[in-house]
């Protein structure tokens, strides 16, 4: 997942075998992104990470709730096997954004998941995605956006 912030910042978000994940932005003290990290796709797989806390202080107190967001949560895994597809619609493993305007300072946001498509007949007139979450900006700088998941589409 994306680090947390030691001190008042934003956190990272959450990495993924298919793109690291960005480092939360100062002026506070950010955490940083998750790692790029999996392996051969045929063989497994992998959930999205969640994105790093971020830690935000009111009235002298500072803490990972309250001002701060937790990060948010990493995509799923989906898998789809059928003879004939015919995708009208969207078949998505994204990461969750993070972007609750109630706080001052944002979590990293979550990365994207697997999404494994296998069939000997395609028609998409949809959208297949398996994208990194976005984070906001707060009054101690911005969250880490989550690293991008994988896809694949194989007969």
């Amino acid at each position: 997942g994306g680090g947390a912030a030691s001190l008042p910042g934003p956190g990272g978000g959450g990495g993924n075998y298919g793109g690291g994940a960005e480092d939360g932005t100062p002026p506070g003290f950010n955490g940083l992104g998750g790692n790029v990290y999996g392996g051969d796709f045929t063989q497994k797989l992998l959930l999205g990470s969640g994105g790093g806390g971020a830690m935000g202080c009111y009235a002298g107190r500072c803490a990972w709730t309250g001002e701060g967001s937790p990060g948010a949560r990493g995509g799923g895994i989906v898998a789809v096997f059928s003879n004939i597809i015919d995708n009208r619609g969207e078949i998505k493993a994204g990461g969750n954004d993070n972007t609750n305007p109630a706080i001052s300072v944002y979590g990293g946001a979550g990365s994207g998941g697997s999404l494994m498509v296998k069939t000997n007949s395609f028609l998409n007139q949809g959208a297949i995605s398996a994208n990194g979450g976005l984070s906001s900006n707060g009054i101690f700088g911005r969250g880490g956006n989550g690293g991008a998941g994988r896809t694949s589409i194989t007969p």
